[in-house]
């Protein structure tokens, strides 16, 4: 018991790891990965407010995005998702991207990043729909 008590001390952990004792391997030499993501963190840009609207106007960020993303599962025959199905009835009704942005979902929303059918229709939404004048 006294042991168990020690172990989980910040402030005897805090000191033990000054002298070097009873360290990790990770805590001796941070990982290759760990490293490199520290790095990225530390020198990338500043991620956008609203990322589906940063990828609906940025198509290079847009091609990355669905290049490096797994497709999404398909649905089980006769059991369609219906955050999937709600968000693209919301892109077909949408007339404008914030109309679409304001009606998704945060659920709706990681369908339609997960989905490059649904993210290249959120990009074809104009920004915002232009009075029409008749004469």
């Amino acid at each position: 018991m006294p042991l168990s008590r020690l172990s989980g001390s910040e402030s005897l952990g805090r000191f033990l790891s000054r002298l070097a004792l009873l360290r990790t391997p990770e805590e001796v030499e941070t990982p290759a990965l760990v490293a490199r993501r520290e790095e990225l963190a530390r020198t990338g840009e500043i991620l956008p407010g609203d990322g589906l609207r940063y990828l609906a106007r940025h198509r290079e960020a847009r091609l990355a995005h669905i290049n490096g993303n797994l497709p999404r599962p398909a649905d089980p025959r006769g059991q369609p998702d219906p955050h999937a199905f709600t968000a693209e009835q919301k892109l077909m009704d949408a007339r404008t991207l914030d109309e679409a942005l304001q009606w998704l979902t945060a659920t709706e929303r990681v369908e339609v990043a997960s989905t490059a059918r649904f993210l290249n229709q959120l990009a074809l939404l104009p920004d915002s729909v232009q009075p029409t004048f008749s004469i």
